[in-house]
């Protein structure tokens, strides 16, 4: 979520999505496309003081939307892997 409060807070200082993507080494289509989350959560920068971390993920990527990589990845590292995987 850091990378996206920073997109957040370059794109409302006027940086383009290019400058942006440049600066953060992340794609151009991404920056928009967290951009366009922002604006259709209503969200702007500087975020209000109780959207942390989490808040801002729930609300940029409700259920049924595409799901952050940081979800995907936690949900990865802790599956189990069955009992015959586990002991080899």
């Amino acid at each position: 979520m850091r990378r996206i409060m920073e997109v957040l807070r370059l794109a409302a200082q006027g940086l383009s999505y290019r400058q942006i993507s440049q600066s953060l080494g992340i794609s151009a289509s991404t920056i928009q496309g967290y951009v366009k989350r922002a604006q259709n959560a209503g969200l702007s920068w500087p975020l209000p003081d109780d959207v942390d971390a989490l808040a801002l993920e729930a609300r940029l990527f409700k259920r049924g939307e595409e799901e952050p990589q940081s979800l995907l990845r936690r949900r990865v590292s802790t599956a189990r892997l069955p009992p015959a995987a586990a002991s080899v």
